[in-house]
């Protein structure tokens, strides 16, 4: 069975530190996954340095950041209501203000937000500068500043 395993790299050694299998998950959230420059895992913040296929295998390889700081307005995801994103201000002196809070029925519909540069959000245009993975609450996070 073809899996998804996030490595955390230390000292030029890989340790894995959490894996799907793919036909559980589905190949669409496999891409969405790889498309996050950030992850939350129980409280921490790695930050995504490698994307490797091995056979059938996909590797994440990430570092090791901080602890995770919790921004304004964070909701743990209720999986039966679909798949969350939320946008937010990429301004630590707003605390992440959450600009726009989506629901998706598919993680090709999450695709699609995650391949964008900019988006148009009431009338505002904003540059997106990072996006995350936030497995402790099952949502997607995309950071934006305004252009």
């Amino acid at each position: 069975m073809p899996q998804l395993i996030y490595f955390e790299e230390r000292d030029n050694h890989y340790q894995a530190l959490y894996t799907y299998d793919i036909t559980a998950i589905g190949i669409d959230e496999c891409y969405a996954r790889q498309l996050c420059t950030y992850t939350i895992i129980q409280g921490e913040q790695y930050e995504l340095i490698a994307n490797e296929l091995v056979n059938d295998d996909e590797y994440l390889i990430v570092k090791h950041i901080a602890p995770n700081e919790a921004g304004e307005c964070e909701q743990i995801n209720e999986h039966n209501k679909g798949i969350q994103l939320e946008i937010r201000n990429h301004d630590v002196a707003t605390n992440y203000a959450l600009l726009q809070r989506i629901t998706c029925s598919t993680h090709y519909e999450i695709i699609r937000y995650l391949l964008k540069d900019n988006l148009a959000i009431q009338a505002t245009t904003y540059h997106v500068r990072s996006s995350e993975i936030d497995e402790d609450r099952g949502v997607y996070v995309l950071y934006v500043m305004p252009l």
